[in-house]
């Protein structure tokens, strides 16, 4: 039997919020902890964000769901583009958070942070664990630029891109999750439907972004 053991953090810790994220020091120790642990030994499992879209599609099927959204095809042949763009160019596989929710880190009193909720838990690209944190904490590339300044050093085009287009692909899953878990999930009073909606608007939005066929080309 295996077993994890987490410190039982004091009350006077608290959820982070969006905007806590948005505070360089939070910020610099969300992404030290998440870099701290690619640097650790490999988990038991390794996926992409483009395997879990094909495990929901399969199920969506199964429920009867022919299609998310009207141009649910466009979009997921568009992150088809996407997989095949960052596997012509490679991607490292490291243990991760791969979880982009603020509500899934702690912040003490004095700054410290702790990640929670380790479900999502695999051996993932890097740059798909930092990129869907910044999807949740920021809007703009200028907003973002900093943040990636921090975990590599220095900016980089190429990994903001990267960023970037993992985003898109999870906001696709998390979409056709939320379209799958209402119809199937006995939790009724949760709100599924208006999730879902929210990551395919999100989704599409940056799909139909200028820059997004520039994005593809540099990685």
């Amino acid at each position: 039997m295996s077993a994890v053991v987490f410190d039982r953090l004091p009350g006077a810790w608290h959820t982070a919020r969006m905007d806590d994220l948005r505070k360089r020091d939070v910020l610099e120790s969300v992404i030290a902890a998440k870099s701290a642990l690619h640097g650790s030994r490999p988990l038991g499992e390794t996926w992409t964000v483009f395997d879990r879209i094909r495990v929901v599609e399969k199920a969506l099927a199964d429920a009867g769901i022919a299609e998310v959204a009207a141009d649910g095809w466009w979009m997921r042949e568009c992150v088809g583009d996407i997989e095949a763009a960052i596997i012509a160019t490679g991607f490292d596989e490291k243990p991760a958070h791969a979880d982009g929710l603020a509500s899934n880190i702690m912040i003490a009193p004095d700054g410290r942070v702790q990640l929670v909720d380790f479900d999502e838990a695999r051996n993932v690209d890097p740059f798909y664990d930092i990129g869907i944190l910044l999807n949740e904490a920021f809007q703009f590339d200028s907003e973002m630029q900093p943040a990636l300044e921090i975990f590599e050093g220095q900016f980089r085009q190429t990994s903001l891109n990267r960023c970037r287009l993992y985003a898109i692909a999870d906001d696709l899953f998390w979409g056709m999750w939320g379209m799958l878990m209402d119809r199937v999930s006995p939790r009724g009073g949760i709100e599924f439907l208006k999730y879902a909606q929210w990551r395919l608007l999100r989704c599409r939005m940056a799909l139909r972004n200028p820059r997004f066929e520039f994005m593809l080309r540099t990685l």
